[in-house]
Parts: C-alpha cells; structure tokens; sequence
C-alpha cells in the first residue's frame, strides 16, 4: 500500500491581483443584495480575464440589481479603467439547493475559513504536509 501525503497549502494574493479583485465585485454584489433582501440566497462567481469579466451562479432574491453596475463600480474604485466586457449568467437557485440551505445552510460547498496569525511575517499560516 502505497501512501501519498495530503497537501496542506497556503494562499497570499497581492492588492490588485485578479483573483482579489473578482472576489471584491462578488463580495459588493452580495452586500447589495443581502442588504436589500435580508432573505435573499446567492451564490455568486466572478471571473476576469483578458478584457472580459464574467459574472454566474444562482441568486434567488426579491430585489433588481444592476450588477454590470456594481462589478464597474469595484473596477474603477481599484483603479481599472481598461475597457472590460462583462457578461452576467445569473439564474435562480435550484429547488434543490433552496431546500438545503433553507435555514442556515451554507449551500452546495464546503465553508472557507482562514485566520491570522505571527507564524510569518506575512501573517499566513505556515503551509506544509498533513498525514
């Protein structure tokens, strides 16, 4: 039997990368919506690249948002002012997936946590094997 060691790893991203800046627009889209309907369920994706900014997922909520709009706003608050092509694939939840995260739920995927820490000088966790 052979044995191959799970990875543990960390992540740091620097301000303006766009990883970062694509969880902010999905950060300020979830904040618009949830602040108009506290009752809303989203699950939002953002994704850049080479001029093109995408937005998908399922959001059920009661509200309009003009998420165009928002994603534009975080762009030029970061200091993007390229031209960018954005598309929107939003539908509405799943029956399924409403029904399992009702009350509470955290939808179809695992919960993400992090934390901080002094272990480096970058306030990262230190990355490394687990057996």
């Amino acid at each position: 039997m052979s044995l191959i060691p799970s990875v543990y790893t960390v992540e740091c991203v620097t301000k303006g990368h766009p990883d970062r800046v694509c969880d902010q627009i999905a950060d300020r889209i979830l904040k618009e919506i949830t602040d108009l309907d506290p009752d809303a369920h989203v699950a939002v994706e953002v994704f850049g690249c080479k001029g093109i900014l995408t937005i998908g997922g399922e959001v059920t909520t009661k509200v309009q948002v003009d998420y165009e709009f928002l994603a534009r706003e975080v762009l030029d608050k970061v200091g993007y002012h390229d031209p960018i092509e954005v598309r929107v694939h939003l539908i509405a939840q799943s029956p399924e997936i409403h029904s399992a995260v009702d009350i509470g739920g955290a939808g179809d995927q695992g919960i993400m946590y992090g934390y901080a820490t002094d272990e480096t000088q970058t306030f990262m966790p230190l990355g490394g094997f687990v057996a």
